[in-house]
This record gives C-alpha cells, sequence and structure tokens, in this order.
C-alpha cells in the first residue's frame, strides 16, 4: 500500500519541481561574428546575459500580452558589448523555431532582449528565458506579421551571422 500511494506522489512531485529546476538552469548560447564569439562561442546564464548590459524597458503590447513592462538587454547595448559585427542574428527557441532578426532592428528600432515582464523573470511558461521584443506602441509601422514573426521567444541560441 505504501508503494502505490508513494507511486501516486512522485509524479506529481516531479510536475511541481521541473519548472523550477529548468528555470535554475536557464542558459543562452551565443555565437558568431563578434569580437566576444570570434575564437569560440560562449554559453552564458541568465544571470550572466543581464549583467551584460544596464537594464533597458519597454512598455508595449504585443499580440500575446495587454500593456506590459518588458526589461532586459537593448539591442543597442548587446550590438556594443559583443561587438557585432554581422548583419544578421539567427535567434532559434527551446522548440525549435527560429527567425532571422537584421541586426539593424538591433541598433535602429530598439529591440530589446526581454528576462523579465513587469519586473518577474521570464520563464519557459511565460515565454522565458530570453523574448525578443520590439517597441509595437512606441513605433506602430511595426505592428505588422514580419516583425511579429521576428519577436521570438524562448530564445536558446543566437548565431550573429
Amino acid at each position: 500500500m505504501l508503494l502505490r500511494e508513494l507511486k501516486l506522489y512522485i509524479p506529481a512531485f516531479v510536475v511541481l519541481l521541473a519548472p523550477q529546476i529548468g528555470y535554475a538552469k536557464d542558459i543562452i548560447f551565443i555565437e558568431g561574428l563578434s569580437q566576444r564569439t570570434a575564437e569560440k562561442p560562449i554559453k552564458m546564464s541568465i544571470e550572466e546575459f543581464e549583467a551584460l548590459a544596464p537594464a533597458s524597458q519597454i512598455k508595449t503590447t504585443t499580440p500575446w500580452h495587454r500593456q506590459s513592462t518588458f526589461s532586459g538587454i537593448s539591442g543597442k547595448d548587446l550590438v556594443k558589448h559583443l561587438g557585432i559585427k554581422g548583419t544578421t542574428i539567427n535567434a532559434l527557441a527551446i522548440n525549435d523555431y527560429q527567425v532571422t532578426i537584421p541586426v539593424s532592428d538591433l541598433t535602429e528600432l530598439g529591440v530589446l532582449f526581454a528576462t523579465r515582464l513587469n519586473g518577474k523573470r521570464l520563464k519557459l511558461r511565460n515565454k522565458g528565458p530570453v523574448f525578443v521584443i520590439y517597441p509595437f506602441d512606441q513605433n506602430p509601422s511595426l505592428k505588422t506579421e514580419v516583425y511579429y514573426g521576428r519577436s521570438i521567444w524562448q530564445v536558446k541560441q543566437l548565431t550573429i551571422q
């Protein structure tokens, strides 16, 4: 009887604990044409990623969120701190969805690599660990399928080309 009760509780325990385990190990890989990745790709925790530059914020509405405050690393800061030399970034999500984002979007359109939503760390279940956000409310011309498609979430890898 004890074994049967234990079998009932173990799956529930794993389901409750799994998001915390995955969240604690959030890693992003960055490779390609930049000063920081010229010799080899880099792997960093989300905390290390956030520490690359001072936090920036965008308050905007997305097709997936009411008006919210996203914070993380601005595209301009990412270009500067990595020494990006390429013209595009291929962003790869945990589910293997990928998009190509022009570096000019980072430097000219105010892209944000968000790691927080309304002050709380993004987790897998709410589009974390990294969510690419465009300032849709500040620039309504960005409210198109092109830019919505580039707003990739659950980013695990950035390849600079």
